[in-house]
């Protein structure tokens, strides 16, 4: 179906998450995804117990071909990866971590990392905590953001985009009503 009036292709999803089982779970509801049958979601704390971040990548990319899942979501990149203290700043250290994904996509997965953004905001591309490191490896950049406005922009938001591709727009607004998303 299309979103945001855009073409879509249904895929199913493999998500790994920092977010311990009950918070998740919660999020999941909201969304109406507990029972859904397209979702694999694979928690840090089992994940790390057994496998170190090139390992989980690898056997996450081998697991979504096999099950014939097309998206892995990897949330957050700091976290899966193992990045502690000033490592996020290191572009040596975030370029590392990012090669197990530019693998896993030169498999023909579709990829989506998410960061924290940093305190000071900043243009897209350059809110990302840490080394920007990150958004030169990735193919897009997406930044959301709340709209200015009040009361009536509450459910109002600015997707902000840096990509390599043409078709890419550099900013859309959406809106939820009605338990629909909208393009403004």
């Amino acid at each position: 179906k299309p979103f945001l009036n855009f073409k879509t292709r249904k895929t199913s999803v493999l998500y790994l998450t920092e977010e311990r089982q009950p918070s998740f779970r919660q999020g999941l509801a909201r969304a109406d995804l507990l029972d859904s049958e397209d979702l694999l979601v694979v928690h840090w704390s089992e994940a790390t117990r057994r496998f170190q971040w090139e390992e989980s990548v690898a056997a996450a990319t081998e697991l979504a071909h096999q099950r014939g899942i097309g998206l892995l979501v990897v949330d957050t990149l700091a976290q899966w990866a193992g990045l502690k203290g000033s490592s996020e700043n290191d572009s040596g250290a975030i370029l590392t971590a990012m090669k197990p994904l530019q693998e896993a996509a030169a498999t023909g997965l579709a990829v989506l990392v998410m960061q924290h953004d940093r305190k000071g905001g900043g243009e897209v591309g350059d809110t990302v905590r840490g080394s920007g490191a990150s958004t030169g490896a990735a193919d897009i950049v997406l930044d959301l953001q709340r709209t200015s406005g009040g009361e009536s922009a509450t459910n109002r938001r600015e997707l902000h985009a840096l990509s390599r591709f043409d078709c890419t727009p550099d900013k859309i607004v959406i809106e939820l009503e009605d338990g629909v998303y909208k393009c403004l």
